[in-house]
């Protein structure tokens, strides 16, 4: 009798969720910093990192489950740049290290009574773009030296600014953090730290992109799916 129960309350409250189904798209961009970390690279003060900015734009398709829960998806063009300064014998040099990046984030996001919000998941990066300036000056293709695409986890929090019916416009600030090396094959050749990076190459440490990020985010409500009660049909109804 209880498992009969629990199953009743079970099931009505999945379809009590699925009834307040609704979907939302958006369009949104970020500002931050970006960084390359290394610990052995950190630990070297020949080697100063220098704040780098980064940041991406793009679109966002959110699936509501209740107003409380959303299973989001997101695709984003995205810049990240490490930035330093090198001191060498000879004299000191910049380096600058870009990747233009396609980024395809899967989120879940929790909505609060208050406007606020709080999203984790993970994130498809894949570099179509990777240059980095040499002790010349000269900007080079440095495609061969980074891993061509890696996974991230996403953390993020914010909550709602303002709004006008439908639409209405979010602020979050968002941590991304890999987990994976992106020297490609654990390369670090020369001209990937400085000129003669063969201290690198006796012990090895992993490179990992982190970046931090305040984005903004137009949203707009597009409308749910409704259930007829004569049929039982489901169909989606765009909001007025």
């Amino acid at each position: 009798m209880r498992f009969i129960i629990i199953a009743v309350l079970l099931i009505f409250s999945v379809h009590s969720a699925f009834s307040q189904m609704y979907i939302d798209v958006a369009v949104k961009g970020g500002i931050g910093t970006t960084w390359l970390l290394n610990t052995k690279v950190f630990a070297d003060e020949d080697y100063v990192h220098k704040v780098s900015a980064g940041g991406n734009f793009g679109g966002k398709f959110g699936f509501n489950f209740t107003e409380g829960f959303e299973v989001v998806a997101e695709g984003m063009f995205g810049f990240f740049n490490q930035k330093y300064n090198i001191k060498e014998a000879d004299g000191d040099w910049n380096k600058r290290i870009s990747m233009t990046q396609f980024q395809l984030p899967l989120l879940l996001r929790f909505n609060k009574n208050n406007g606020s919000f709080f999203e984790i998941g993970a994130q498809y990066t894949n570099n179509s773009k990777i240059t980095e300036t040499n002790r010349q000056g000269t900007k080079e293709d440095a495609s061969y030296r980074f891993s061509p695409d890696y996974w991230s986890a996403i953390l993020s929090f914010g909550g709602y600014m303002m709004g006008w019916d439908n639409l209405g416009l979010s602020f979050s600030l968002r941590f991304a953090y890999s987990f994976a090396d992106i020297l490609h094959g654990g390369e670090a050749d020369q001209g990937t730290y400085r000129d003669y990076a063969a201290n690198f190459k006796e012990s090895y440490v992993t490179t990992t992109p982190i970046s931090a990020m305040f984005v903004l985010e137009l949203n707009y409500d597009l409308g749910y799916m409704a259930k007829s009660p004569c049929t039982g049909r489901r169909a989606f109804i765009f909001f007025n």
